[in-house]
Protein backbone atom coordinates (compact mmCIF):
# COMPACT_ATOMS: atom_id res chain seq x y z
CA UNK A 1 0.00 0.00 0.00
CA UNK A 2 1.48 3.31 -1.13
CA UNK A 3 1.90 6.18 1.54
CA UNK A 4 -0.15 8.77 -0.12
CA UNK A 5 -3.42 6.16 1.06
CA UNK A 6 -2.48 6.80 4.53
CA UNK A 7 -2.62 10.87 4.14
CA UNK A 8 -6.12 10.99 6.17
CA UNK A 9 -4.24 9.26 9.09
CA UNK A 10 -2.72 13.05 9.53
CA UNK A 11 -5.90 14.84 9.48
CA UNK A 12 -6.80 13.34 12.48
CA UNK A 13 -4.57 14.86 14.92
CA UNK A 14 -5.95 18.10 13.32
CA UNK A 15 -9.28 17.69 14.15
CA UNK A 16 -9.32 16.47 17.36
CA UNK A 17 -7.51 20.17 17.86
CA UNK A 18 -9.80 21.43 15.87
CA UNK A 19 -13.14 20.55 18.25
CA UNK A 20 -10.64 20.83 21.29
CA UNK A 21 -10.28 24.57 20.23
CA UNK A 22 -13.57 25.19 19.05
CA UNK A 23 -15.46 23.38 22.35
CA UNK A 24 -13.21 25.66 23.93
CA UNK A 25 -13.32 29.34 22.89
CA UNK A 26 -17.31 28.87 22.04
CA UNK A 27 -17.64 28.32 25.99
CA UNK A 28 -15.27 31.62 26.23
CA UNK A 29 -18.08 33.26 23.87
CA UNK A 30 -20.93 32.44 25.50
CA UNK A 31 -19.43 33.11 28.81
CA UNK A 32 -17.86 36.75 27.61
CA UNK A 33 -21.75 37.32 26.12
CA UNK A 34 -23.19 36.46 29.16
CA UNK A 35 -21.27 38.39 31.45
CA UNK A 36 -22.17 41.40 28.99
CA UNK A 37 -25.44 40.66 28.30
CA UNK A 38 -26.10 40.04 32.29
CA UNK A 39 -24.25 43.40 33.12
CA UNK A 40 -26.40 45.45 30.93
CA UNK A 41 -29.91 44.02 31.96
CA UNK A 42 -28.51 44.39 36.30
CA UNK A 43 -27.50 48.07 35.25
CA UNK A 44 -31.02 49.12 34.50
CA UNK A 45 -32.77 47.94 37.64
CA UNK A 46 -36.28 47.56 35.70
CA UNK A 47 -35.87 43.33 36.30
CA UNK A 48 -36.46 41.83 39.89
CA UNK A 49 -34.89 38.33 39.91
CA UNK A 50 -33.32 39.25 36.50
CA UNK A 51 -31.35 35.93 35.02
CA UNK A 52 -29.41 35.42 31.35
CA UNK A 53 -28.11 32.68 29.95
CA UNK A 54 -26.48 32.16 26.74
CA UNK A 55 -26.79 29.24 24.02
CA UNK A 56 -24.28 30.13 21.17
CA UNK A 57 -25.43 34.17 20.20
CA UNK A 58 -28.94 33.22 21.56
CA UNK A 59 -30.01 34.81 25.08
CA UNK A 60 -32.62 33.53 27.39
CA UNK A 61 -33.90 36.18 29.83
CA UNK A 62 -35.86 35.45 32.92
CA UNK A 63 -37.27 37.29 36.01
CA UNK A 64 -39.50 39.27 37.02
CA UNK A 65 -40.93 43.15 34.97
CA UNK A 66 -42.39 45.59 37.46
CA UNK A 67 -44.51 46.97 33.80
CA UNK A 68 -45.00 46.12 30.55
CA UNK A 69 -42.89 48.90 29.78
CA UNK A 70 -39.65 47.32 31.69
CA UNK A 71 -40.40 44.22 29.96
CA UNK A 72 -39.53 45.51 26.84
CA UNK A 73 -36.64 47.97 27.88
CA UNK A 74 -35.21 44.62 29.50
CA UNK A 75 -35.17 42.85 26.14
CA UNK A 76 -34.29 46.06 24.02
CA UNK A 77 -30.69 45.93 26.36
CA UNK A 78 -30.27 42.35 25.79
CA UNK A 79 -30.88 42.68 21.98
CA UNK A 80 -28.19 46.01 21.76
CA UNK A 81 -25.40 43.92 23.74
CA UNK A 82 -23.10 43.28 20.90
CA UNK A 83 -22.83 39.53 19.67
CA UNK A 84 -26.25 38.70 20.96
CA UNK A 85 -28.45 37.77 18.01
CA UNK A 86 -31.75 36.41 19.48
CA UNK A 87 -33.46 37.23 22.63
CA UNK A 88 -35.71 34.26 23.76
CA UNK A 89 -38.08 36.08 26.38
CA UNK A 90 -39.23 34.50 29.97
CA UNK A 91 -39.81 37.66 31.30
CA UNK A 92 -43.04 38.28 33.68
CA UNK A 93 -44.90 41.28 35.00
CA UNK A 94 -46.11 42.15 38.42
CA UNK A 95 -49.68 41.65 38.64
CA UNK A 96 -51.81 45.01 39.06
CA UNK A 97 -53.74 45.80 42.13
CA UNK A 98 -57.01 47.19 41.99
CA UNK A 99 -57.47 48.87 45.06
CA UNK A 100 -53.76 49.58 45.00
CA UNK A 101 -53.16 49.50 48.79
CA UNK A 102 -51.08 49.98 51.12
CA UNK A 103 -51.02 49.42 55.22
CA UNK A 104 -48.50 50.36 58.40
CA UNK A 105 -49.32 49.44 61.65
CA UNK A 106 -47.77 49.64 64.84
CA UNK A 107 -47.89 46.21 66.89
CA UNK A 108 -45.82 46.73 70.24
CA UNK A 109 -42.34 46.93 69.08
CA UNK A 110 -42.82 45.90 65.48
CA UNK A 111 -43.92 48.18 62.69
CA UNK A 112 -45.47 46.07 60.07
CA UNK A 113 -45.88 47.18 56.24
CA UNK A 114 -48.09 45.39 54.13
CA UNK A 115 -49.97 45.94 50.57
CA UNK A 116 -48.28 46.97 47.60
CA UNK A 117 -45.32 48.71 46.25
CA UNK A 118 -44.24 49.65 42.87
CA UNK A 119 -40.65 49.63 42.34
CA UNK A 120 -37.37 49.30 44.38
CA UNK A 121 -36.95 52.99 44.58
CA UNK A 122 -40.24 53.29 46.04
CA UNK A 123 -39.43 50.40 48.54
CA UNK A 124 -36.47 51.86 49.60
CA UNK A 125 -38.11 55.07 50.37
CA UNK A 126 -40.74 53.89 52.44
CA UNK A 127 -38.71 51.38 54.90
CA UNK A 128 -36.59 54.55 55.12
CA UNK A 129 -39.53 56.82 56.22
CA UNK A 130 -40.70 53.77 58.65
CA UNK A 131 -37.42 53.58 59.76
CA UNK A 132 -37.18 57.51 60.73
CA UNK A 133 -40.98 57.56 61.81
CA UNK A 134 -40.46 54.55 64.53
CA UNK A 135 -36.79 54.57 65.92
CA UNK A 136 -36.44 51.80 67.93
CA UNK A 137 -39.06 49.50 66.52
CA UNK A 138 -38.29 46.49 64.09
CA UNK A 139 -39.61 47.15 60.52
CA UNK A 140 -41.31 44.26 59.29
CA UNK A 141 -41.29 44.50 55.28
CA UNK A 142 -44.90 42.26 54.35
CA UNK A 143 -44.61 44.65 50.89
CA UNK A 144 -45.58 42.90 47.38
CA UNK A 145 -44.79 44.55 43.84
CA UNK A 146 -47.96 45.15 41.84
CA UNK A 147 -48.25 47.78 39.11
CA UNK A 148 -51.20 50.63 39.40
CA UNK A 149 -50.02 52.83 41.78
CA UNK A 150 -51.45 56.24 41.82
CA UNK A 151 -49.14 59.29 40.75
CA UNK A 152 -47.10 60.14 44.46
CA UNK A 153 -47.85 56.92 45.79
CA UNK A 154 -44.48 56.45 47.50
CA UNK A 155 -44.39 60.57 48.69
CA UNK A 156 -48.04 60.01 50.28
CA UNK A 157 -47.46 56.58 52.08
CA UNK A 158 -43.81 58.25 53.38
CA UNK A 159 -46.31 61.21 54.90
CA UNK A 160 -48.42 59.32 56.13
CA UNK A 161 -45.45 57.12 58.14
CA UNK A 162 -44.13 60.09 59.47
CA UNK A 163 -47.65 61.49 61.08
CA UNK A 164 -48.79 57.96 62.37
CA UNK A 165 -45.37 57.51 63.93
CA UNK A 166 -46.51 60.93 65.83
CA UNK A 167 -49.17 58.73 68.00
CA UNK A 168 -49.33 55.80 69.97
CA UNK A 169 -50.67 52.46 68.31
CA UNK A 170 -50.60 55.08 65.06
CA UNK A 171 -52.07 53.66 61.54
CA UNK A 172 -51.65 54.68 58.21
CA UNK A 173 -52.97 53.20 54.74
CA UNK A 174 -53.93 54.07 51.35
CA UNK A 175 -56.49 52.38 49.30
CA UNK A 176 -55.51 53.92 45.82
CA UNK A 177 -55.07 57.92 46.89
CA UNK A 178 -57.50 57.78 49.33
CA UNK A 179 -55.74 58.27 52.69
CA UNK A 180 -56.84 56.95 56.28
CA UNK A 181 -54.89 57.04 59.50
CA UNK A 182 -55.56 56.28 63.13
CA UNK A 183 -53.93 56.48 66.81
CA UNK A 184 -53.86 58.39 69.95
CA UNK A 185 -52.29 61.76 70.42
CA UNK A 186 -50.74 61.95 73.77
CA UNK A 187 -51.47 65.60 74.27
CA UNK A 188 -53.85 67.93 72.92
CA UNK A 189 -51.23 70.28 70.91
CA UNK A 190 -49.91 66.76 69.61
CA UNK A 191 -53.58 66.17 68.68
CA UNK A 192 -54.43 69.66 67.03
CA UNK A 193 -51.11 69.35 64.74
CA UNK A 194 -52.30 65.75 63.62
CA UNK A 195 -55.52 66.88 62.34
CA UNK A 196 -53.94 70.15 60.99
CA UNK A 197 -51.80 67.73 58.86
CA UNK A 198 -54.74 65.77 57.64
CA UNK A 199 -55.44 69.25 56.01
CA UNK A 200 -52.13 69.48 54.12
CA UNK A 201 -52.02 66.55 52.68
CA UNK A 202 -49.21 65.84 49.27
CA UNK A 203 -50.47 66.54 46.31
CA UNK A 204 -53.06 63.78 44.61
CA UNK A 205 -53.92 62.69 48.24
CA UNK A 206 -57.80 62.27 49.25
CA UNK A 207 -58.87 61.76 52.82
CA UNK A 208 -60.57 58.81 53.43
CA UNK A 209 -61.01 58.26 57.39
CA UNK A 210 -59.44 59.93 60.20
CA UNK A 211 -59.68 58.33 63.41
CA UNK A 212 -57.32 60.15 66.04
CA UNK A 213 -58.42 60.21 69.49
CA UNK A 214 -56.97 62.26 72.38
CA UNK A 215 -55.75 61.23 75.93
CA UNK A 216 -56.32 65.23 76.43
CA UNK A 217 -59.73 66.83 75.66
CA UNK A 218 -59.96 68.71 72.15
CA UNK A 219 -61.04 71.09 72.02
CA UNK A 220 -61.04 72.22 75.74
CA UNK A 221 -64.42 73.83 76.38
CA UNK A 222 -65.57 76.56 78.77
CA UNK A 223 -69.14 77.50 78.72
CA UNK A 224 -70.70 80.27 81.10
CA UNK A 225 -74.17 81.75 80.32
CA UNK A 226 -75.88 84.48 82.40
CA UNK A 227 -79.96 84.77 82.29
CA UNK A 228 -82.76 85.77 84.64
CA UNK A 229 -80.29 86.10 87.58
CA UNK A 230 -78.39 82.82 87.19
CA UNK A 231 -75.18 81.68 86.12
CA UNK A 232 -74.72 78.39 84.61
CA UNK A 233 -71.06 76.78 83.51
CA UNK A 234 -70.57 73.88 81.51
CA UNK A 235 -67.62 72.47 80.27
CA UNK A 236 -64.40 72.10 81.71
CA UNK A 237 -61.37 72.50 84.54
CA UNK A 238 -58.00 71.81 84.77
CA UNK A 239 -57.14 71.34 88.62
CA UNK A 240 -59.04 71.81 91.73
CA UNK A 241 -57.35 74.78 92.46
CA UNK A 242 -58.27 76.52 88.98
CA UNK A 243 -62.15 75.37 89.49
CA UNK A 244 -62.27 76.63 93.22
CA UNK A 245 -60.54 80.20 91.99
CA UNK A 246 -63.34 80.67 89.30
CA UNK A 247 -66.15 79.72 91.50
CA UNK A 248 -64.89 82.16 94.11
CA UNK A 249 -64.83 84.66 91.52
CA UNK A 250 -67.93 84.04 90.12
CA UNK A 251 -69.07 85.14 93.70
CA UNK A 252 -67.56 88.25 93.81
CA UNK A 253 -68.49 89.58 90.09
CA UNK A 254 -71.74 88.39 89.49
CA UNK A 255 -74.27 89.67 92.03
CA UNK A 256 -75.60 86.91 93.92
CA UNK A 257 -76.43 84.97 91.05
CA UNK A 258 -78.12 81.25 91.37
CA UNK A 259 -74.82 79.49 89.99
CA UNK A 260 -75.09 76.10 88.11
CA UNK A 261 -72.24 74.46 88.43
CA UNK A 262 -71.90 71.13 85.52
CA UNK A 263 -68.08 71.86 85.12
CA UNK A 264 -65.85 68.52 84.72
CA UNK A 265 -62.52 68.54 85.43
CA UNK A 266 -60.49 67.12 82.17
CA UNK A 267 -56.82 67.49 80.55
CA UNK A 268 -55.44 69.41 77.72
CA UNK A 269 -56.12 72.90 78.83
CA UNK A 270 -54.27 75.66 76.80
CA UNK A 271 -51.61 77.75 78.57
CA UNK A 272 -53.40 80.18 81.07
CA UNK A 273 -56.72 78.79 80.82
CA UNK A 274 -57.64 80.20 84.10
CA UNK A 275 -56.74 83.46 83.50
CA UNK A 276 -57.94 83.07 79.98
CA UNK A 277 -61.56 82.11 81.53
CA UNK A 278 -61.16 84.61 84.24
CA UNK A 279 -61.17 87.57 81.64
CA UNK A 280 -64.02 86.04 79.39
CA UNK A 281 -66.04 85.80 83.21
CA UNK A 282 -64.98 89.30 83.85
CA UNK A 283 -66.58 91.05 80.68
CA UNK A 284 -70.17 88.90 81.01
CA UNK A 285 -70.44 89.85 84.40
CA UNK A 286 -71.31 93.08 82.96
CA UNK A 287 -73.92 92.01 80.47
CA UNK A 288 -77.80 92.36 81.70
CA UNK A 289 -77.14 88.43 79.61
CA UNK A 290 -75.35 86.98 77.36
CA UNK A 291 -73.07 83.65 77.14
CA UNK A 292 -69.35 83.18 77.16
CA UNK A 293 -67.50 80.62 75.72
CA UNK A 294 -63.89 79.19 74.95
CA UNK A 295 -62.44 76.67 72.54
CA UNK A 296 -59.30 76.35 73.03
CA UNK A 297 -57.79 79.68 72.12
CA UNK A 298 -60.74 81.34 70.88
CA UNK A 299 -62.79 83.20 73.25
CA UNK A 300 -66.23 84.43 72.40
CA UNK A 301 -68.35 87.09 74.55
CA UNK A 302 -72.26 88.28 72.79
CA UNK A 303 -74.99 89.23 74.97
CA UNK A 304 -76.55 93.07 76.18
CA UNK A 305 -74.47 95.80 78.45
CA UNK A 306 -76.68 97.82 80.66
CA UNK A 307 -75.72 100.85 78.60
CA UNK A 308 -74.31 102.34 75.77
CA UNK A 309 -71.04 103.08 77.15
CA UNK A 310 -70.44 99.46 78.62
CA UNK A 311 -71.32 98.09 75.39
CA UNK A 312 -68.02 99.69 73.68
CA UNK A 313 -65.82 99.59 76.61
CA UNK A 314 -66.25 95.82 76.70
CA UNK A 315 -64.94 94.43 73.45
CA UNK A 316 -61.67 96.31 73.91
CA UNK A 317 -61.20 95.33 77.42
CA UNK A 318 -62.13 91.88 77.10
CA UNK A 319 -58.76 91.47 74.29
CA UNK A 320 -56.84 93.69 76.69
CA UNK A 321 -57.21 90.79 79.08
CA UNK A 322 -57.16 87.59 77.28
CA UNK A 323 -53.31 86.40 77.45
CA UNK A 324 -50.95 86.04 74.54
CA UNK A 325 -51.98 83.77 72.02
CA UNK A 326 -56.00 83.83 72.32
CA UNK A 327 -57.93 85.11 69.85
CA UNK A 328 -60.66 87.19 71.61
CA UNK A 329 -64.31 88.46 69.96
CA UNK A 330 -67.52 90.45 71.78
CA UNK A 331 -70.40 91.26 70.24
CA UNK A 332 -72.35 93.24 72.62
CA UNK A 333 -75.84 94.94 72.40
CA UNK A 334 -77.25 97.31 74.62
CA UNK A 335 -80.43 96.17 76.87
CA UNK A 336 -83.64 97.86 77.05
CA UNK A 337 -83.60 100.39 79.81
CA UNK A 338 -86.47 100.15 82.22
CA UNK A 339 -89.09 102.15 82.95
CA UNK A 340 -87.77 105.94 84.85
CA UNK A 341 -88.21 105.31 88.64
CA UNK A 342 -89.51 108.81 90.66
CA UNK A 343 -86.19 109.34 93.18
CA UNK A 344 -88.25 107.83 96.55
CA UNK A 345 -88.53 104.42 95.08
CA UNK A 346 -84.42 104.84 93.92
CA UNK A 347 -82.69 103.51 97.49
CA UNK A 348 -83.92 100.84 98.31
CA UNK A 349 -82.62 99.92 94.25
CA UNK A 350 -79.38 101.19 94.95
CA UNK A 351 -79.33 99.54 98.78
CA UNK A 352 -80.34 96.29 97.05
CA UNK A 353 -77.37 96.04 94.42
CA UNK A 354 -74.84 96.81 97.38
CA UNK A 355 -76.02 94.24 99.47
CA UNK A 356 -75.66 91.54 96.79
CA UNK A 357 -72.00 92.56 95.70
CA UNK A 358 -69.38 95.24 97.40
CA UNK A 359 -66.94 97.95 95.45
CA UNK A 360 -63.44 96.48 96.25
CA UNK A 361 -60.32 98.43 96.33
CA UNK A 362 -56.29 98.10 96.08
CA UNK A 363 -55.23 97.80 99.31
CA UNK A 364 -54.96 101.61 101.03
CA UNK A 365 -55.60 102.85 97.56
CA UNK A 366 -58.47 104.44 95.67
CA UNK A 367 -58.09 102.33 92.28
CA UNK A 368 -61.21 100.25 92.06
CA UNK A 369 -60.43 96.79 91.20
CA UNK A 370 -62.06 94.95 87.98
CA UNK A 371 -64.27 92.75 90.26
CA UNK A 372 -66.03 95.60 90.91
CA UNK A 373 -67.62 96.59 87.30
CA UNK A 374 -70.81 94.96 87.79
CA UNK A 375 -71.63 96.58 90.28
CA UNK A 376 -70.74 99.59 89.43
CA UNK A 377 -72.61 98.61 86.14
CA UNK A 378 -75.83 98.01 87.86
CA UNK A 379 -75.23 101.05 89.58
CA UNK A 380 -75.49 103.03 86.72
CA UNK A 381 -77.96 101.61 85.12
CA UNK A 382 -80.08 102.07 88.12
CA UNK A 383 -79.25 105.74 88.43
CA UNK A 384 -80.19 106.26 84.64
CA UNK A 385 -83.56 105.11 85.47
CA UNK A 386 -83.87 107.69 88.49
CA UNK A 387 -83.43 110.88 86.76
CA UNK A 388 -84.88 112.90 89.38
CA UNK A 389 -82.29 111.63 91.71
CA UNK A 390 -79.10 113.32 93.53
CA UNK A 391 -76.98 110.84 95.26
CA UNK A 392 -74.52 111.27 97.64
CA UNK A 393 -71.96 108.62 97.12
CA UNK A 394 -70.06 108.21 100.48
CA UNK A 395 -66.70 106.24 101.48
CA UNK A 396 -65.97 104.32 104.27
CA UNK A 397 -63.22 102.61 106.22
CA UNK A 398 -62.42 100.74 109.59
CA UNK A 399 -60.07 102.00 112.53
CA UNK A 400 -57.12 101.08 111.25
CA UNK A 401 -54.57 104.26 110.69
CA UNK A 402 -54.60 107.86 111.04
CA UNK A 403 -57.79 109.44 111.13
CA UNK A 404 -57.55 111.95 108.80
CA UNK A 405 -55.66 109.31 106.21
CA UNK A 406 -58.80 107.03 106.70
CA UNK A 407 -60.70 110.41 105.86
CA UNK A 408 -58.72 110.85 102.67
CA UNK A 409 -59.16 107.64 101.65
CA UNK A 410 -62.28 107.42 101.88
CA UNK A 411 -63.08 110.48 100.60
CA UNK A 412 -60.83 109.69 97.29
CA UNK A 413 -62.74 106.22 96.91
CA UNK A 414 -65.88 108.26 96.88
CA UNK A 415 -65.02 110.17 93.86
CA UNK A 416 -63.87 107.34 92.16
CA UNK A 417 -66.54 105.81 92.60
CA UNK A 418 -68.28 109.53 90.98
CA UNK A 419 -66.08 109.13 88.02
CA UNK A 420 -67.40 105.56 86.92
CA UNK A 421 -70.55 107.14 87.03
CA UNK A 422 -70.01 110.05 85.08
CA UNK A 423 -68.14 108.66 82.28
CA UNK A 424 -70.71 106.19 82.25
CA UNK A 425 -73.47 108.72 81.40
CA UNK A 426 -74.71 109.88 84.39
CA UNK A 427 -74.81 114.06 85.04
CA UNK A 428 -72.08 115.20 86.88
CA UNK A 429 -74.30 117.21 88.73
CA UNK A 430 -76.37 115.00 90.20
CA UNK A 431 -73.41 112.93 92.33
CA UNK A 432 -71.95 114.41 95.36
CA UNK A 433 -68.82 112.64 96.60
CA UNK A 434 -67.85 112.52 100.03
CA UNK A 435 -65.66 110.97 103.10
CA UNK A 436 -66.82 110.24 106.70
CA UNK A 437 -63.53 107.94 107.07
CA UNK A 438 -64.18 105.66 110.35
CA UNK A 439 -66.77 108.06 111.75
CA UNK A 440 -69.86 105.90 110.79
CA UNK A 441 -69.10 102.04 111.36
CA UNK A 442 -71.86 99.64 111.15
CA UNK A 443 -69.81 96.75 112.95
CA UNK A 444 -67.11 96.10 115.41
CA UNK A 445 -63.71 97.08 114.38
CA UNK A 446 -62.43 94.27 116.64
CA UNK A 447 -62.85 91.50 114.28
CA UNK A 448 -61.69 91.46 110.78
CA UNK A 449 -65.08 90.30 109.60
CA UNK A 450 -66.50 93.82 111.25
CA UNK A 451 -63.59 95.83 109.51
CA UNK A 452 -64.67 94.45 106.33
CA UNK A 453 -67.83 95.61 107.00
CA UNK A 454 -67.01 99.12 107.92
CA UNK A 455 -65.10 99.60 104.66
CA UNK A 456 -67.18 100.09 102.20
CA UNK A 457 -69.41 102.67 100.19
CA UNK A 458 -72.81 103.53 100.19
CA UNK A 459 -75.43 105.61 97.99
CA UNK A 460 -78.27 108.17 99.28
CA UNK A 461 -80.47 108.96 96.75
CA UNK A 462 -82.89 112.05 97.56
Amino acid sequence: MSESQHWWIGILPLLVIWAIASFVMTDRVESDLAARATAAVIAAPILNAASVTVAGRDARLAGTAFDAQGKGDTVKLALDTDGVRLVNDDITTVPSAQPYAFNARRDGDRLVLSGNVPRPAARAKILEAARSSAPGATVVDQLSYAQGAPDGFETIAAYGLTEAGKLAGGEVSLSNNAYSIAGRASTAAIYRAALAATRQLPAGATIARVDIKSDEITPYIFNATKSGGAIRLSGYYPDEKTHRELLSAIGRRFLGARLSDELTQGKGAPKDFAKAASAMLQQLSRLSSGAGSMSDLDITVKGDAFYAKAAADIPSALSAAVPRGYNANATIGVAAPGEPIVAAACQPLFADILAQGKILFEISQASIQNDSDAVLDNLAATAMRCPDAHIEISGHTDSVGRDDSNLELSRRRAEAVSHYLIKAGIAPERLTAIGYGKTRPIASNDTEEGRAQNRRIEFDAK
